[in-house]
């Protein structure tokens, strides 16, 4: 057997563990990768992108046209002898766990996630959830800012083609279209209102957690308002149950919270209370402008 037969071989053995391991979870990193690779700001949110597709530019559409051709995981689990040495390459390194992994998690799962951000009455449960484990290099930066401080849970929406750029690098700034209370990073301890920042994107490939998707991250923060401001004081213009993180370094996921788009769901008083939370924060802004304070 010659060195390439061997490559193929630990190549094969490796893809065959990590779906087998846990499938669903590779088909959600496949899923926000190509998300990502289908978004019309890909060039900002599809990082980072395999080595083989990187000349002097990112090749995205030779890119997309590659990964329309990967059959969906269950086909390459049932026949993984026969996908290309190119298609394991790429979906080995679309599961890599080098930086961090995702491990599901049941549905009975939910409450305790949900009360670490302090919510004990019933919300709008996920169609899944994955636990989220970082690397130890990224784990012992986050305890380093958190070592003197203590730290508190909080949700993140956003759209799911976000989602490839920020498990890799984190929360970022710049993709953040929301300045209402400064700028940073938004995060709140209310589900329903980080749903209404994650709209739904629709995924044109066939996968098993479903093509219309809406996406929440459970984020750890260190709780020091030089890094993350908290509405819970008089101190600051961000509303209750809001925070705004201005150094990314200082949150990280734990968990990420997949919704699938149904139309048989009825969303109807979810929406309701989103129109509702615009109103208020309509009439905080209103309140804090310039304008109001001088003709009031």
């Amino acid at each position: 057997m010659n060195a390439r037969e061997i490559s193929d071989v630990e190549s094969v053995a490796k893809l065959k563990d990590r779906l087998q391991k846990d499938i669903y979870a590779c088909d959600l990193r496949l899923s926000i990768f190509f998300a990502a690779l289908t978004s019309y700001k890909r060039s900002s949110v599809c990082r980072p992108v395999p080595a083989k597709f990187v000349k002097e530019e990112v090749d995205y559409d030779s890119m997309l046209k590659f990964f329309k051709n990967i059959p969906p995981l269950t086909e390459v689990l049932e026949n993984i002898d026969t996908i290309t040495s190119d298609q394991r390459e790429l979906l080995n390194w679309a599961v890599d766990e080098r930086q961090y992994s995702l491990q599901s998690r049941p549905s009975s799962f939910f409450p305790t996630v949900s009360m670490l951000c302090g919510q004990i009455q019933s919300t709008i449960k996920p169609d899944f959830i994955f636990e989220v484990t970082y690397s130890p290099i990224v784990q012992q930066k986050f305890n380093n800012l958190a070592r003197d401080h203590p730290t508190v849970f909080a949700y993140h929406g956003s759209s799911l083609e976000n989602f490839h750029s920020i498990t890799h690098y984190g929360l970022q700034n710049h993709l953040n279209k929301t300045s209402l209370f400064g700028e940073g990073t938004y995060l709140s301890t209310e589900l329903h209102v980080c749903l209404n920042f994650s709209s739904v994107f629709h995924i044109l490939r066939e996968n098993l957690i479903g093509k219309r998707l809406r996406c929440i991250a459970v984020c750890e923060a260190v709780d020091n308002h030089a890094w993350v401001k908290r509405g819970e004081t008089n101190k600051t213009k961000v509303p209750e149950k809001y925070l705004v993180a201005t150094n990314n370094e200082a949150v990280i996921i734990r968990y990420l919270l997949i919704y699938k788009y149904d139309k048989g769901k009825k969303w109807g008083s979810f929406w309701l209370i989103i129109f509702g939370y615009c109103l208020i924060l309509l009439a905080i802004a209103l309140y804090n402008s310039s304008i109001f304070k001088r003709n009031f």
